[in-house]
């Protein structure tokens, strides 16, 4: 369901392609935009939050630290941390 909405949040046929899945630099990655510009694909790790009675700091060093990893350098796309949360703000719960 989180990764349905995530491609859904993400695409956008006439700027970006999505792909789900995919494994960059060796680690498995929630999502991949690639821009029809032809810019440096994005990869996308969604965030799903602390596991019930888990410890908040240590799961966003985690986080950060597989961010990292992703690369980021010599021309590649920095990686994106998306909150799960963000899946479900919209403007029409702001309005």
């Amino acid at each position: 369901m989180l990764l349905k909405r995530l491609y859904q949040t993400l695409s956008r046929p006439e700027e970006a392609t999505v792909t789900l899945g995919e494994t960059v630099h060796g680690h498995l990655v929630d999502a991949v935009v690639r821009g029809v510009d032809g810019a440096a694909p994005q990869p996308v790790l969604l965030d799903r939050g602390v596991e019930e009675n888990g410890d908040a700091a240590r799961h966003l060093r985690l986080m950060l630290h597989r961010r990292n990893l992703l690369g980021g350098g010599d021309g590649e796309a920095e990686a994106a941390r998306w909150p799960a949360w963000r899946l479900y703000d919209t403007d029409e719960r702001r309005g």
